[in-house]
């Protein structure tokens, strides 16, 4: 059974947006490793990421935003297993305090969706 979605259930608005990254992760062994990446689509609680890599389900990462200089702490929410048509592997990110990381203007609260081609 398919639930039916609505724009409104979302938490904020989602934007498609191009932002690299450089993704930090602490191992279990101590050691760090760090590796780019770029944001396809941001809100102020998350993003989705596209990199050569996707890490595993609930991972703490450390999002770095060189072109701000902003960085925050995330989780991996969910990941594919196959490459997208880009030949990059796509990952979930959800941040661990909403803010805008990603220096970008979103919508106000109140916005309302409407239906522009009536």
């Amino acid at each position: 059974m398919v639930k039916d979605f609505h724009l409104e259930q979302r938490r904020t608005m989602r934007l498609t947006l191009c932002i690299p990254l450089k993704i930090g992760i602490q191992q279990n062994d101590g050691t760090s490793l760090t590796f780019d990446a770029r944001t396809t689509v941001v809100n102020k609680n998350g993003a989705r990421i596209e990199s050569d890599m996707a890490p595993p389900l609930d991972q703490e990462l450390t999002l770095n935003v060189p072109a701000s200089g902003k960085s925050a702490t995330a989780r991996v929410a969910w990941a594919s297993k196959d490459a997208n048509e880009n030949g990059f592997r796509e990952f979930g990110v959800e941040l661990e305090e909403g803010e805008n990381l990603w220096g970008v203007r979103f919508p106000p609260v109140d916005w309302k969706w409407q239906d522009l081609s009536s």
